[in-house]
């Protein structure tokens, strides 16, 4: 059970940080109010002149996701298999 959600887990932030890596920045609807609300996010959002939000990752980021991700990966293949 463990092993599946590190697994997951770390394939979802390896997914997160390929997405971040090939755009360089998310516009929101502005019918999403609570994106600029998210305690992680707030630093990385503005508001356009458009009123939306646009979620615009440095530079880092991307790298960084995958390098978290790839080692959550490779630690769940890692783990000792359940003894029954």
């Amino acid at each position: 059970m463990i092993r599946s959600v590190f697994l997951s887990l770390g394939l979802f932030v390896v997914l997160c940080g390929g997405m971040f890596l090939v755009t360089d920045r998310i516009v929101f609807d502005a019918s999403y109010p609570q994106v600029s609300e998210i305690p992680v996010l707030k630093n990385f959002t503005s508001l356009n002149s458009d009123h939306q939000h646009e979620l615009a990752p440095p530079d880092w980021m991307p790298f960084s996701l995958l390098a978290f991700g790839a080692v959550t990966v490779l630690y769940s293949i890692a783990l000792p298999k359940k003894q029954v």
